[in-house]
């Protein structure tokens, strides 16, 4: 899946950025208060599937990732 930036995305980050900066000026603590989170499932035949795994580029890479259906796997999940 690809997903090409928009003319309008940069003033979307820019307006993210000082609502966050507003709020850090506000309360020093509040990127403290922010639990990030992410998991990653890890299959036992060696295959590791990251659910928000991304691939950035400026050209669409292709990329196919194969995985065997019903295969055995342990989730891990690290928020922090």
């Amino acid at each position: 899946m690809t997903q090409e930036l928009k003319p309008n995305d940069h003033a979307q980050q820019s307006e993210f950025v000082e609502w966050f900066v507003e709020h850090q000026h506000v309360d020093a603590d509040f990127s403290n208060k922010i639990i990030f989170s992410d998991e990653a499932h890890f299959f036992l035949d060696s295959f590791v599937n990251r659910q928000s795994s991304r691939i950035r580029g400026s050209e669409n890479p292709h990329v196919v990732v194969e995985k065997k259906v019903h295969s055995q796997c342990v989730t891990v999940w690290l928020g922090f």
